[in-house]
């Protein structure tokens, strides 16, 4: 399902260099709706992991044949694969961090809870039809988001949190700052200042960042619920994504042309 990955992985095994054209003009049937979005995703997730898996099997008599791969970039995709096998770890333990960090809450029982909710839908992603499977996904989305959106507040106001008055003396700003940044809080800033870093270096893109928001309070969604989805679903050969628009274009072509 992935055959324009394979193809470029095929054309780097043979000693091709692949560039990016930043002015090239195409067309495509993007997602419109949160169901074709999850689709794309699951036919993009184990695509991707097959192709960077067959890269980095082959990474020897790659990186001799074809001198813009090195074993630098070779292990700069082994550490894409690690980080996409662990990020639904790192969600949950993201997540129940920000928790306790703004609200105190237990983070044993929210790491209990969030993994119990993972394991009931990864049962429901094989035993239930793909239409319960998205519903469910719909409903955990919204939960998902709201939790973030507290965390999320909860940590950007205990990071500033340095700048009141201390009821300790001796404290000092930079003790009072050290105490205040969390494990979660370095995650969720670092993160930020890369994205933002990367939109310095494209300013006329710059305020596409202002999304950016909504890719954070996303993350549960993105790199758990995908996951598990993806996963549960790796028989399921639809391509859930151009079908439903082909048509919906073709129709609208033919309405417009008969009333021409």
């Amino acid at each position: 399902m992935g055959e324009d990955r394979w193809l470029c992985t095929l054309l780097i095994e043979s000693g091709w260099r692949l560039e990016y054209a930043a002015l090239s003009e195409n067309s495509t049937y993007c997602p419109e709706s949160f169901n074709e979005f999850f689709n794309q995703r699951r036919r993009w997730v184990p695509s991707t992991m097959a192709n960077l898996m067959q890269l980095i099997a082959n990474s020897g008599k790659i990186a001799g044949k074809n001198d813009s791969i090195s074993y630098l970039f070779v292990l700069y995709q082994v550490i894409i694969i690690f980080s996409t096998a662990v990020s639904p770890a790192t969600v949950i333990l993201i997540v129940a961090s920000g928790l306790f960090t703004a609200y105190q809450v237990n983070v044993h029982i929210s790491i209990g809870i969030l993994s119990a909710i993972s394991v009931l839908y990864g049962l429901v992603c094989i035993y239930f039809p793909e239409k319960i499977q998205l519903g469910i996904a719909k409903v955990l989305t919204v939960a998902f988001v709201i939790i973030m959106a507290a965390a999320f507040t909860g940590i950007v106001a205990e990071t500033f949190s340095f700048l009141q008055p201390s009821d300790n003396p001796n404290a000092t700003i930079e003790s009072e700052f050290i105490e205040a940044i969390s494990v979660d809080a370095v995650y969720l800033w670092g993160f930020s200042l890369i994205v933002i870093i990367c939109g310095l270096m494209h300013p006329s893109e710059f305020l596409v960042l202002l999304h950016f928001v909504w890719y954070i309070l996303a993350l549960p969604s993105a790199y758990l619920l995908l996951l598990i989805y993806s996963a549960g679903n790796l028989n399921n050969r639809s391509w859930g994504t151009r079908v439903g628009t082909a048509e919906k274009k073709k129709t609208s072509q033919g309405t417009k042309y008969d009333e021409f």
